[in-house]
């Protein structure tokens, strides 16, 4: 049925310069394979290291949330007749950017697809993602020299042409990014291995893997956690 969840972040600091600010604000509803997220909610976009502020290769995660409407799929969502060897799971969001950039009030967005291979019980997975960034529309300020060619348009056709990432030859923008995220996870009794590899995208030709350098590569390894000696903490 129907479940739903709402959260907020608070952060303050006591000194001198004492300062309080809001970092989460969300609303989140529920139904079946697919949610719907509102308002600033943290989130990691690719299968990376969790463990670490780094992010993926287009997006770190240090910063604090951008306001953001959401919808996607809590997890991988077994696809039927599959027997669950083949999982999916997207994600596709629109944000604001705010004021304060040399871009007013430009516009995010976000989505990505995943498809998992082999259930997620065996120890072995195997997944592969492509995920898409573009900021577009806004009013750009005195420090951006003339007015470049699309680069801000907005309305519901230029959502359309930035969602299939569509530009013409008279166009500058917008701006465009994204990457292939590959990855495979192992589990062995207590132990546990991520291995991801994500592949930089910005053209047409980085679809083709024209230059599979322009990467971002890591494994994350999982122990078993050793009983501390007796009289000593963990």
């Amino acid at each position: 049925g129907l479940d739903y969840a709402v959260g907020v972040g608070v952060v303050g600091r006591a000194s001198a310069n004492s300062t309080l600010h809001v970092q989460e604000l969300y609303g989140q509803l529920r139904y079946g394979p697919l949610q719907l997220t509102a308002g600033w909610k943290k989130q990691v976009i690719g299968r990376v290291d969790t463990a670490r502020s780094l992010g993926g290769i287009t997006r770190s995660e240090n910063a604090t949330p951008l306001p953001k409407v959401r919808v996607s799929t809590p997890g991988y969502v077994p696809v039927p007749g599959t027997n669950g060897f083949l999982g999916v799971k997207g994600y596709l969001a629109h944000g604001w950017m705010g004021e304060d950039r040399v871009v007013q009030n430009a516009f995010l967005h976000e989505k990505y697809g995943y498809l998992r291979l082999l259930p997620p019980e065996w120890p072995v997975t195997l997944h592969a993602g492509l995920i898409h960034h573009a900021v577009w529309g806004g009013t750009p300020t005195d420090a951006v020299a003339g007015r470049e060619a699309g680069a801000f348009r907005d309305g519901l056709r230029q959502f359309g042409r930035v969602f299939f990432a569509l530009r013409g030859s008279d166009e500058v923008g917008p701006d465009h990014l994204g990457n292939y995220d590959f990855s495979v996870d192992v589990s062995a009794g207590p132990m546990a291995a991520h291995v991801y590899r994500q592949v930089f995208v910005q053209d047409t030709a980085g679809l083709w893997f024209r230059d599979r350098r322009a990467a971002h590569c890591g494994v994350r390894l999982r122990l078993p956690r050793r009983a501390a000696p007796a009289g000593r903490l963990p």
